[in-house]
């Protein structure tokens, strides 16, 4: 059988494009974690192209929210008192970032923040900015390539060392990328290469353009692949259920396995074509009346649960997992499917 690549989880998020301080998803309110580089010097470091090519070889990585970020506060004061101090001026409270909108409602709001033409520039380029930050961390892959769409057509300025139509549109192929989208992420990649050529991000864009292009060959010598195995086993079945019919033997276990490989053979890669084929084999030979014939069965049930969750049909998946756990207890101690979907993000999107 043709070695293929793991399974990806449907989510993956990989580290955020902004040089400076270390923040962790989930800890807006937390200290920030100083870079050593950057301790007491006040200016920003240019680490945003390393930032993207690590970004660019990492996204199978599921679960990370790590982002990068940019700090607006001075060098450290000179401990050595003047001679002369000037008088003191008043103390200005430092400016709090917006909060990451994450539930539906602070989406919205955002949103509408976003398209305010009454609003300051400024402050509609930082909502924008947050909005694209929020969707990358929760893995709202479908939402960051649709609003990132829309933010990379608008005209705003530059917030905290990033543009935001610059931004949104290498947020958007990344995330074509996460949904496989290959041919509307290389399009992108192609006109982002073409807007913004000295770009920190245009290596990150050029190495998954190039991955794209290599995942798609993978993909065609695989499904080749997968015909020869498939028709080699039909051919070797026909036989098989021949010699058996001549000796009045019953054909069904020939069949029963010949089924079980057509569901078997495509998982991992193609979700569709296992889906059919793993129902099929469910409808047509149930549990069957031996142990052996029963783990077949539960094989298919699991395999079924793990593509419906490759197509990105969450819902439906967890509906399954709980019939499955609840009818079988023992059949999903046999079978992965139930850990691919607890590891799913609480919020993924279909």
């Amino acid at each position: 059988m043709t070695q293929r690549l793991p399974d990806r989880d449907p989510g993956e998020t990989p580290p955020e494009l902004r040089g400076g301080t270390l923040h962790v998803q989930g800890a807006e309110d937390a200290e920030p974690v100083v870079d050593r580089d950057r301790r007491g010097t006040g200016g920003r470091r240019a680490s945003t192209a390393l930032t993207a090519l690590l970004v660019a070889a990492g996204l199978a990585l599921p679960g990370v929210a790590v982002f990068l970020r940019g700090t607006t506060k001075p060098p450290a004061a000179s401990a050595t008192p003047s001679t002369a101090p000037p008088a003191a001026e008043p103390a200005l409270p430092e400016r709090q970032p917006l909060p990451l909108p994450i539930l539906p409602e602070q989406v919205a709001r955002t949103r509408a923040l976003i398209e305010d033409e009454a609003l300051p520039p400024l402050e509609r380029s930082e909502a924008a900015l947050r909005l694209l930050d929020a969707h990358w961390g929760r893995e709202r892959w479908r939402s960051l390539a649709r609003d990132a769409e829309r933010i990379a057509r608008l005209d705003l300025p530059r917030f905290e060392d990033r543009l935001p139509a610059e931004h949104a549109r290498w947020t958007r192929i990344m995330a074509l990328w996460n949904l496989r989208e290959w041919d509307p992420m290389t399009q992108e990649g192609e006109v982002f290469l073409r807007m913004y050529p000295g770009s920190l991000m245009a290596s990150s864009v050029q190495l998954q353009m190039r991955n794209a292009a290599h995942t798609r060959e993978y993909e065609a010598r695989c499904r080749k692949d997968n015909a020869e195995t498939l028709l080699k086993a039909e051919q070797q079945a026909a036989l098989d259920i021949a010699e058996r019919e001549k000796r009045g033997e019953p054909t069904g276990p020939v069949h029963r396995k010949l089924a079980l490989l057509r569901c078997t053979v495509p998982v991992g890669m193609f979700h569709e074509e296992a889906l059919t084929a793993c129902r099929a084999f469910q409808k047509d030979f149930g549990v069957g009346s031996t142990p052996g014939e029963l783990d077949d069965y539960r094989d298919a049930r699991g395999l079924e649960i793990r593509a419906l969750v490759g197509l990105r049909r969450y819902s439906e998946a967890r509906k399954l997992l709980a019939e499955f756990q609840a009818s079988d207890p023992d059949g999903d101690q046999r079978v992965s499917a139930g850990a691919v979907v607890r590891g799913l993000p609480v919020d993924a999107e279909e």
